[in-house]
């Protein structure tokens, strides 16, 4: 990615529910959205020094884009000039074929297939 090539860094704000199941980004910095604003201010005693230290983009990633547009308009109002969004997110990341890890494999069928109650009722309007 070229932001990173110019000394950027992708920052990964997705939970770790998500990061699990849907994979990750080699060399992202993963930082939750509930605390960015807090890890990304300098002036606060709880600021990631990775974080604060970059000198290029500050790509911020969720799952699909919308999430991470918020986020980084929240920090270019606290000052944060160099932070933007990935467009698309982790989704479009992925749908390129862009280097990911830990993303598991699974059959679309087998997670679009709801488990079968053991007492169901038939379109009669009986028990099946």
């Amino acid at each position: 990615m070229e932001a990173v090539r110019a000394g950027g860094l992708i920052v990964d704000i997705r939970s770790e529910l998500q990061r699990e199941q849907q994979g990750r980004v080699p060399g992202a910095l993963f930082i939750p959205r509930n605390v960015l604003e807090w890890r990304a201010d300098p002036t606060c005693p709880h600021h990631n020094r990775v974080l604060t230290a970059v000198k290029g983009p500050l790509v911020l990633m969720c799952a699909e884009g919308y999430q991470s547009s918020l986020a980084a308009a929240a920090l270019v109002d606290l000052g944060v000039a160099n932070a933007a969004d990935m467009e698309g997110g982790y989704d479009r990341w992925r749908a390129e074929g862009l280097p990911t890890v830990g993303a598991p494999c699974r059959s679309v069928e087998r997670e679009s297939r709801s488990p079968q109650p053991t007492n169901s009722v038939s379109t009669t309007g009986g028990l099946a």
